[in-house]
């Protein structure tokens, strides 16, 4: 199947955003293994953005999760 996806990632301040274009090829779709094509692109949008996104919390103290 031909077509393109833009996934795009923002964080609520201005000029922070991320964006990336894909066909539907690069990203693995075959209708014949996934039924539901919106199921898919939230999956791989999920995928994608979870790779540009990183933080965590620190205490006064020093305690961390980063």
């Amino acid at each position: 199947m031909k077509g393109k996806v833009k996934f795009t990632l923002r964080i609520g301040l201005v000029g922070c955003v991320q964006e990336d274009e894909f066909t539907l090829d690069e990203l693995g779709y075959d209708p014949k293994y996934h039924a539901d094509l919106e199921d898919f692109l939230d999956a791989e949008w999920s995928e994608w953005a979870y790779n540009y996104t990183d933080g965590g919390w620190r205490m006064e103290g020093g305690k961390t999760n980063d």
